[in-house]
């Protein structure tokens, strides 16, 4: 229909480019994939309603347990209803409560009991779950649901079913589909060795197959194609809500030529499955380019910030864009208001120019408020779409953004040259037609409003009717290319009987209700509440709730957790759509056997008492445990389950900063060409040739680690490491990237901002502390590193509030495991008070400040982000004498408490060191089947308030039982010379 292109110049890519990121996966802590044994699809629709069931059994191939960590990616659009777990051999329904609540019962359970999953929002349409333990070759099933409104588009509606990509041992499909409109089922597979079975009962189409060691490359489609022999006006109902469609008779219309700015996402989530991503852009943009309907063209990358690669040319030089966009590599996080200041930047009211933005649209800095950045572009005049590649996508984002043009996205199963031809249609369509939508008798109806509607898309708006008897009728303002107004009511409506699908309407009209309250959510913080009962009551997961599993009834007693008020659960069966109803007294009693009090034991009463002082001999070889210790305590450790298998310490007398050799290097890099996707050996070699100062071999060493290793936050921490000794510049996108893959991961923001404090970026630091806090209220050490942030850019009072806060708060359920948390805090408010009078002595109000005095010379803290391990500081003092929990004080250092149940902080201080070296080091001392654990080391010197922190990041494998060491110090009098290794 390009009358305008020129066809004989479009490049053709033969075969199918696969955007096969895998919408499921089941990783252990350090990334590595745990088998997919069987794997059962079902999907049920009429008309643009449909439910999605993914059955999924995975394994653990190891020989030692596990914690899970699950990725679902939904389908845009898609709301996740369920999510549940099977514990001993009972599959156990999930409940969403509140997130905050949800992740402190995940906490309590991974430290005290056994079998716990949440699931939670990670950004845009991406989840994950936690699920431990998972044991030895043992296999894990999960169920989990989801709905979608599938509108017509281009004349068809599409309901996407994700897989996993790989071979499974038993692949099973059904599909129900009721005859709806005249329109015709086909499901299409896009793998080879899958054909279904095909029969119609009733008004029922139903595929169905089973296949046994199938290999999936990528996803499946049900799709329904219009016939237009059915009524392009119609209406479904259930209770108070209605759901109208319109499909709008659009004639078809000759392209026009325009100007185009392209923008093109290149933050660290745009690298996931980054080859196929290169192979998409360059076939889209090369077809893109060579058409006669782009007068001219200019391209930014953007990410953290927007840049130029590709000036204003009347042609698009592919190679170019591609070798910028190779150059610069998938790193950074999303800030989506400088990409909207940008463009509102370049706006021109006589020019006939339009915008492109090439992205998932997932914000991870500065603002995200939908409604605040789409108020920036209200008048703006040229069209700005938003075209999504892959699987990743933001869409009530990606659609503020658009509101003047489209938001288009490639198929979820791949992209085509048919693809890039649809994107390119409706990339150089003249703008269609808008719509309006009113209707004052409703409660509220969503969308309001639609822009630049084409030929054969359907409009799909859901409303709830007010319960009064106000009168209700819904009437679409229709405005055509020239300008007029034509106004579209449904008194004529053809009105469809839902059937068994009349709870699935309901279903997704309370969804496009809490979608509703969420923008207004923006302007009054308290419907929270609102959207959280909900959320809750109706089984509809948000940003604001979260899914969690419980191993018994009594655990769902335990928390409060009333399963009795809630919505069924909706499943596909054979009939279509079909509800289970999950009850306190409904559901199967739990086989789990509580221990009985005196058998309890907590892992610090193991450490504590085991590694008592006096319980050590001092021989010629150090500090070693006494032989006879281990028995009693193997035999005790062996009661307590999965969770306690906790090796004991064998300390080295003494330790220092590591030795690694040209020779150790050498062998990293031969057993990295060896096994060139084995994540731990990019780790080692990395980890090495930084270490050794080699900063520019370990700068492109990381990059091949990201490559094989996109969603690794270890990959990105020691780039930014590598980067800051050779493009300084660079650092904030590797530092940003952290927080970018798991922007609803608190942890990791966590690593992030205290990684941007160590490199200066005092300011964004800020905004990724507040981004966790705001996710997780229990971690101390959160406001922390807020209140060091604000501190280092001189927010004194703010600093000095964020720690009072901090002091006074409840830390739930780590609260016994958290020491003495308020004599931490405090000591570090008084820090603020020290460098707010050296800094800025006039601005102090010394009345309204704490009297606290901190006499300490010396304070370091160690703390990590991996729940339920332990990890133990560690100093030498110049003599050789040791500090750590079996050996609290020494002549200059004190140990203040030994928290063996993650997070910190542990401290060691001195109100006087002594001349000479002291070595600061740190030691795994019990994984718990976590794996690798990361940690922040900060040296402060409250006696010189000019002087900043000093901030080490460390990681620690699970295969470290030794003490590593992270600094040295070198003690002149009131002179203290600090050296890392980076």
């Amino acid at each position: 229909q390009h009358t305008e292109m020129n066809v004989a110049k479009l490049l053709f890519f033969a075969a199918l480019i696969s955007l096969g990121t895998t919408n499921i996966s089941l990783l252990d802590p350090d990334g590595e994939e745990l088998n997919i044994v069987d794997l059962s699809l079902s999907a049920a629709t009429y008309g643009p309603l449909s439910l999605v069931d993914m059955d999924i059994l995975f394994q653990n191939p190891r020989d030692t347990q596990t914690e899970g960590q699950f990725t679902f990616i939904v389908p845009d659009r898609g709301v996740i209803s369920r999510f549940a777990m099977e514990v001993d051999g009972v599959l156990i329904e999930g409940e969403i409560i509140e997130r905050k609540q949800a992740n402190e019962i995940y906490l309590d359970h991974i430290i005290t009991k056994s079998d716990p999953a949440l699931l939670q929002n990670d950004g845009g349409n991406k989840y994950y779950a936690k699920i431990f333990p998972i044991l030895s070759k043992a296999n894990v099933r999960i169920v989990l649901s989801y709905s979608r409104i599938n509108p017509l588009e281009n004349f068809e509606r599409t309901v996407p079913i994700p897989v996993v990509i790989g071979t499974i041992s038993e692949l099973s499909l059904f599909v129900y589909t009721h005859d709806f409109n005249g329109e015709i089922p086909a499901v299409r597979s896009y793998n080879d060795g899958i054909n279904l079975n095909y029969t119609q009962v009733g008004s029922a189409r139903k595929f169905e197959g089973v296949f046994n060691n199938i290999t999936l490359e990528r996803g499946m489609e049900v799709q329904l194609k219009s016939t237009g022999n059915g009524t392009d006006l119609y209406t479904f109902e259930t209770e108070s809500f209605v759901l109208n469609a319109y499909q709008p008779s659009i004639e078809p219309v000759d392209p026009t030529a325009n100007s185009w700015v392209l923008y093109i996402d290149t933050s660290a989530s745009s690298g996931f499955n980054w080859e196929d991503r290169f192979n998409a852009l360059r076939l889209f943009l090369t077809n893109f380019g060579v058409s006669n309907l782009v007068i001219d063209v200019e391209v930014y990358a953007f990410d953290v910030k927007v840049e130029k690669i590709a000036a204003l040319s009347t042609t698009l030089d592919t190679d170019a864009v591609m070798n910028k966009l190779e150059e610069r590599f998938f790193l950074g996080g999303t800030n989506i208001e400088n990409l909207i200041d940008h463009i509102a930047s370049l706006e021109d009211e006589e020019a006939n120019k339009r915008f492109l933005v090439i992205s998932d649209c997932i914000p991870t800095l500065g603002i995200e408020s939908i409604t605040t950045l789409s108020k920036k572009l209200l008048s703006f005049s040229n069209e700005i779409f938003v075209y999504s590649i892959g699987i990743l996508k933001n869409t009530l984002m990606s659609n503020a953004i658009s509101l003047s043009g489209k938001a288009l996205s490639s198929s979820e199963s791949g992209l085509t040259q048919v693809d890039v031809n649809l994107i390119l249609e409706n990339l150089f369509s003249p703008k269609g037609y808008s719509y309006s939508v009113f209707d004052l008798g409703a409660e509220f109806y969503l969308p309001k409003s639609f822009a630049n509607v084409g030929t054969g898309e359907e409009l799909v708006i859901i409303e709830e009717l007010s319960d009064d008897d106000t009168y209700s009728q819904m009437i679409i303002g229709e405005k055509n290319r020239d300008g007029e107004v034509v106004d579209i009511t449904f008194e004529d409506a053809d009105i469809f009987d839902l059937e068994d699908f009349d709870v699935l309407l309901r279903r997704e009209a309370y969804a496009k209700k809490l979608d509703h309250l969420a923008l207004l959510q923006e302007e009054d913080e308290s419907l929270r509440d609102v959207r959280i009962e909900l959320s809750m009551k109706h089984r509809i997961l948000i940003d604001e709730t979260a899914f969690i599993v419980l191993e018994s009834e009594e655990d769902y007693a335990r928390y409060n957790i009333d399963r009795t008020s809630r919505d069924d659960v909706l499943y596909v069966s054979s009939n279509g759509i079909s509800l289970l109803s999950v009850k306190n007294d409904d559901t199967e009693p739990s086989n789990t056997v509580e221990p009985d009090s005196e058998d309890e034991y907590e892992a610090d009463d193991v450490e504590n008492d085991a590694m008592d002082g006096d319980d050590f001999q001092d021989d010629a070889n150090g500090y070693n445990s006494a032989s006879s210790l281990k028995t009693p305590f193997r035999s005790i450790i062996s009661t307590l389950g999965y969770f306690f298998a906790l090796p004991f310490h064998i300390v080295d007398a003494s330790f220092s900063l590591a030795k690694i050799s040209d020779t150790d290097i050498n062998d990293y890099a031969k057993e990295l060409s060896d096994d060139p996707d084995n994540v731990e050996k990019h780790f080692q070699y990395v980890y090495a040739l930084s270490y050794t100062g080699q900063f520019e071999k370990a700068h492109a060493a990381s990059v091949n680690w990201i490559k094989v290793d996109q969603i690794n936050p270890l990959a990105y921490e020691y780039y930014s490491k590598a980067v800051y000794n050779v493009e300084p510049d660079s650092v904030i996108r590797g530092i940003t990237s952290i927080g970018e893959i798991a922007p609803g991961q608190p942890e990791f923001l966590s690593t992030a901002g205290w990684t941007l404090i160590r490199y200066g970026f005092y300011e964004d630091a800020i905004d990724l502390f507040e981004r966790a806090i705001a996710l997780r209220t229990t971690n101390p050490n959160y406001y922390r590193g807020l209140g060091m942030a604000n501190l280092l850019v001189g927010n004194y009072k703010l600093a000095y509030d964020i720690l009072n806060e901090a002091i006074d708060r409840d830390y739930g359920v780590l609260g016994d495991r958290l020491g003495d948390i308020k004599r931490v805090l405090t000591e570090e408010r008084q820090y603020v008070v020290q460098r707010w009078k050296h800094e800025s002595p006039d601005d102090i109000d010394l009345g309204s400040v704490s009297k606290d005095v901190n006499n300490l010379q010396f304070r370091v803290t160690l703390s990590w982000e991996t729940y339920g391990t332990d990890v133990d500081i560690h100093m030498l003092e110049p003599n050789g004498d040791e500090c750590y929990y079996s050996n609290k004080n020494t002549n200059t250092l004190t140990l203040y408490d030994d928290l063996v149940q993650g997070i910190g902080p542990e401290v060691i201080s001195s109100s006087k060191l002594i001349d000479g070296t002291y070595t600061l080091g740190v030691k795994y001392f019990s994984s718990a089947s976590f794996g690798t654990s990361r940690g922040i080391v900060i040296i402060t010197f409250p006696q010189k308030p000019e002087r900043n922190p000093v901030i080490i990041p460390f990681t620690l494998l699970k295969t470290q039982n030794n003490v590593v060491g992270l600094a040295e110090l070198e003690v002149d009098g009131n002179d203290v010379v600090v050296t890392t290794p980076f």
